[in-house]
């Protein structure tokens, strides 16, 4: 099957909520992008206790709305993916823990049987108290209790905002999760069928760069799911990599209609973002990515990036910045915005603009916006297409 790259990202952008007319309104919308686009973190560069915020995806969106569901019990924290820290929901956590486990091998070390005694006998316990008890060298507590978690032996039970929610044997948390139900080998390929309808066709680097499986573990998955015809494969419009989407999502696909006009700015962690980790850095060779920054998407495709700066020694941004240098096939962001103008028809604009840390909003291209004649309006920037289409970037707003 062959698809233009305007229907990829028409399906993408559509699965992935980002499109205007795909966005949720409700609580229980939230819900639902949360469930459809798991295992989904917390924004890049928030504190520690945050959770999963779906800003993007959510008109006029509210942080309790996240939260309720966590407080509830309906949100689990884990760490999937490649070791990172990623909400579930309850009702898929045996699924997405079984794929992404990592188990530990056996004999356990001392120190992981010393936790595991700890909280058998304690727990569940804060983390700063389990350290204290077992008298472990802070660094390798920290170690011990990461693999652990990766391996889903204890979880983090965090259902509010606190730094010291309480850890526990997942076994005595979760008691009728049973993790060696099934071959991991078959949890994979459910979650990578999954992962297909959430992001639309994806190559294998994709699944890859989202999952942290290898290549090989990927391609071997795909193979068994194409004998199965549980996924196709798909050739697509300037991509030289064949791409693969789950079977049953053939007749969305080729019906998919196209999407208006949108600029976001998305945190580097985002479910849209993540899996087009490898070819982003490719784009902005040799410069090297700091850990907290924006990353703009324009129209469902990845147009620039911006970072911000650090307020004291906590992970909380002030502002965003742009840096010209790295700002992909433009070196200013007046360019991004005219590429933006140039697709403008009749009516009106929609703009959505995100800070990256959830808080702060990208105050530069606020700023650029007011000054070209948008204006904020029912949770978007807004301007009138019959306006002059010239944008100005001043000197001091590149930097």
């Amino acid at each position: 099957m062959f698809v233009t790259r305007s229907q990829l990202l028409a399906f993408r952008t559509r699965r992935q909520y980002l499109a205007l007319d795909a966005q949720g309104r409700t609580p229980e919308d939230v819900f639902t992008i949360l469930r459809e686009l798991q295992p989904f973190p917390p924004i890049a560069g928030s504190m520690p206790g945050s959770a999963p915020h779906p800003r993007s995806r959510i008109v006029d969106y509210k942080d309790e709305w996240s939260q309720q569901w966590r407080a509830a019990g309906r949100l689990v924290k884990g760490r999937f993916m490649n070791g990172n820290v990623a909400y579930v929901t309850n009702v898929d956590f045996a699924l997405y823990a079984a794929a992404f486990r990592r188990p530990l091998s056996e004999p356990l070390p001392r120190p992981a049987l010393h936790i595991l005694d700890l909280l058998e006998q304690d727990g569940p316990l804060p983390k700063f108290i389990l350290r204290e008890l077992s008298k472990l060298e802070r660094g390798s507590f920290e170690r011990t209790l990461m693999s652990l978690n990766r391996a889903f032996e204890v979880m983090e039970i965090q259902r509010e905002v606190d730094w010291e929610s309480p850890w526990d044997l997942r076994q005595r948390a979760y008691p009728s999760v049973n993790l060696d139900a099934c071959e991991q080998a078959d949890t994979q390929a459910e979650v990578l069928c999954c992962f297909t309808k959430a992001f639309g066709p994806a190559s294998v680097s994709e699944i890859s760069d989202w999952s942290g499986w290898s290549q090989r573990t990927i391609r071997n998955l795909l193979d068994n799911l194409l004998t199965r015809r549980d996924v196709i494969r798909i050739e697509v419009e300037g991509q030289t990599d064949s791409a693969y989407l789950a079977s049953d999502e053939i007749d969305m696909l080729s019906a998919v209609k196209p999407v208006n006009t949108f600029l976001t700015v998305l945190p580097s962690n985002d479910p849209f973002v993540l899996p087009q980790w490898s070819c982003f850095k490719k784009q902005y060779q040799p410069y090297r990515l700091p850990y907290c920054y924006g990353v703009i998407v324009l129209d469902g495709e990845i147009a620039g990036a911006a970072w911000g700066r650090y307020k004291r020694r906590y992970i909380h941004i002030e502002e965003l910045n742009l840096n010209p240098s790295i700002v992909h096939d433009s070196p200013q962001m007046n360019k991004v915005l005219a590429a933006l103008e140039s697709h403008v028809s009749d009516g009106w604009v929609p703009i959505h603009i995100y800070g990256i840390n959830g808080e702060a909003e990208a105050t530069w291209v606020r700023e650029i916006l007011e000054r070209n004649g948008f204006v904020w309006n029912a949770g978007y920037y807004l301007k009138e297409a019959t306006q002059p289409k010239s944008l100005v970037l001043s000197a001091n707003s590149a930097t």
